[in-house]
Formats: structure tokens, C-alpha cells, sequence
């Protein structure tokens, strides 16, 4: 049970296409990690019917069965977010689908294999073009909420804020959430209107995704959120940028540049506290911390409550 007690009705889901995607690399990642470890350790033991093998193919069956595990690997790590992998996914689906080529040259070349093998051989020649699919209109979507809502010339003050709450579950589950820690600066107290942070290592943000600022009680900081910013380039080492934007020792110490676009604030005394979701100053040690999409939502209710 959520620490706030139930989320509310409009908490987001995700579309069914995108889950759909997301259980087939879930499974498709699965099977594959699986059977490239068991075929790496059990040679042609694995695989059902005739095992009769020599050492050289039984050494070169291992050997390929280590690439099967990293195609695995890579679909379960595409699998939360398909739709920010588009070049990874189409590599994939083509390294599938030769895959499922090759098996007609093997079979063109001896003989008819196994009805099992048969399947497979479908399956690796169905599926890409329905991954491919399916992750281009995901993406697409993406793409489009990026001018609804919050995009676009950028929405200051609460009403982005409230505007976040009110918008649908598709699009909301369509991004990650995360808290990013930084130093007040009392010379410049509404510094993210610069529309760029930066990080001392390269930050894992995704375009689209949304960051809670946290002003943290270094130096007698106010120790809370007051902004929300959209995410509008993917993380870049560009030290240069920091120095001529800031100086010399913040570019030596956060390099990392993320452009960002202002989506709404309220004054620094109306700031969230981390304890509202239950955190403290230590979840963002590193920097940054994800969060979910009902935590996020607490966190600009908070702000909200605060202002009123």
C-alpha cells in the first residue's frame, strides 16, 4: 500500500499497445537469455533430437550461443522504455529476422528440420516486422505529446503544474519521472528559467521526461522542489557549454549538459518537501533519483497546497 494511501483515479497506465510490446521483449528477452546460457553450458545437449555433434561444432554452437544471450540482454533492457529505442529495436528485429533467414538457407542446404524448429523459424521472421511496427507507433506518439500539454512555448507559474495533473494516462506513462538535486543559488533564485542543468556524470534522462528540482540545505539552502522542468535533449559532456553559461569550476565539476524547458514553478517558500513522498536529502546523493508517476504527482500537489 502507497504510503499516501491509494492513487488516485486518473493515476497513468500505460496504453495496451505499449505493454503488448513491452511483454513480447519481456518474453522474447527471456527465452533468449535462457537458452543462450543453458546451450553455452550443454552444448548440442540442449537442443532436442539428433545431438550428435563434433568438438568443432559443439565449439562453435557455444560460441554463437553467447551472441543469443546478448540479443536477449538487449531486449529486456529495451523493453522498459520501447519508445525511446527506435535504433535498437530495428537491430534487433533485423538480427531476428536474418536469423530466421538463415534457417531456410539450413534447411534449403540439408533437409526439413523438426516442427519445432519450424516454429521458431516463423516466429523469427514474423515477429520483427510487428516489432518494428509497434515500437514507430509508440514513438510516434511520444513524439506528438511533446507539443500538448506542457510543451510548446512552455508553461510557467502553477498552471503548468496543475496542467500535468490533468493530463490523460497515455501520455503520462509515456515518460520517466525524476528528482534532480541542486544548490541554491540566493543571486539567482529562478536559475532553471536558463532552460539547461547539468550533472557531474552523464544523467540517464530521456526527452520528454519531467524533473522535480530539488533545492538542497547546502550553505543554508531551502531544502525543496519549487519547479518542474521538461526534458529537451538527451545528457551531452560539453564542459565548455557550462563555462561560458557559468564558470570555470562548474564546468570542471558538472560537465554533463541536459537542455531542459521550464513547464511550472512556484515560489521557493511554496517548495515540496521530499518527505511528502517519503524520501529525504540521501535519495539524491547521487545527484538524481526515478521516481513514479504517483510520487511525482504528490510532489506537485504538494507545491500546489503549499501555494494556496
Amino acid at each position: 500500500m502507497s504510503l499516501f494511501g491509494p492513487p488516485r483515479a486518473h493515476k497513468a497506465t500505460p496504453s495496451p499497445l505499449r505493454t503488448a510490446l513491452q511483454v513480447l521483449l519481456v518474453v522474447l528477452g527471456g527465452v533468449a537469455v535462457v537458452a543462450g546460457l543453458v546451450t553455452v553450458f550443454a552444448g548440442t545437449d540442449a537442443i532436442t533430437g539428433d545431438s550428435r555433434a563434433t568438438p568443432n561444432v559443439e565449439s562453435e554452437l557455444r560460441f554463437y550461443a553467447t551472441f543469443w544471450t546478448g540479443f536477449g540482454v538487449l531486449a529486456l533492457h529495451a523493453a522498459r522504455r520501447p519508445e525511446q529505442e527506435t535504433t535498437l529495436l530495428r537491430g534487433l528485429s533485423l538480427f531476428l529476422f536474418l536469423a530466421g533467414v538463415a534457417r531456410i538457407f539450413a534447411w534449403l542446404a540439408t533437409d526439413r528440420p523438426d516442427t519445432p524448429f519450424l516454429v521458431l523459424m516463423g516466429l523469427e521472421l514474423a515477429l520483427p516486422p510487428l516489432i518494428v511496427w509497434a515500437q514507430a507507433q509508440i514513438a510516434d506518439r511520444g513524439r506528438r505529446t511533446e507539443t500538448s500539454p506542457i510543451a510548446g512555448d512552455g508553461s510557467l507559474g502553477s498552471d503548468g503544474l496543475a496542467r500535468l495533473l490533468s493530463e490523460d494516462s497515455a501520455t503520462a506513462a509515456t515518460r520517466r519521472y525524476w528528482i534532480k538535486s541542486n544548490y541554491h543559488r540566493p543571486d539567482d533564485e529562478r536559475w532553471w528559467h536558463r532552460d539547461w542543468i547539468s550533472d557531474w556524470r552523464s544523467a540517464p534522462y530521456g526527452v520528454g521526461d519531467l524533473i522535480v528540482l530539488y533545492l538542497s540545505a547546502r550553505d543554508g539552502g531551502p531544502a525543496c522542489c519549487p519547479a518542474v522542468v521538461e526534458v529537451k535533449s538527451p545528457s551531452r559532456y560539453d564542459p565548455e557549454w557550462v563555462r561560458s553559461h557559468r564558470d570555470a569550476e562548474a564546468a570542471e565539476r558538472w560537465p554533463f549538459v541536459t537542455e531542459t524547458q521550464m513547464v511550472g514553478e512556484v515560489p521557493i517558500e511554496s517548495g515540496a518537501q521530499l518527505t511528502d513522498i517519503g524520501r529525504n536529502g540521501q535519495s539524491v546523493q547521487g545527484g538524481y533519483c526515478e521516481i513514479d508517476r504517483y510520487e511525482f504527482e504528490r510532489l506537485v500537489q504538494a507545491m500546489l497546497e503549499r501555494l494556496s
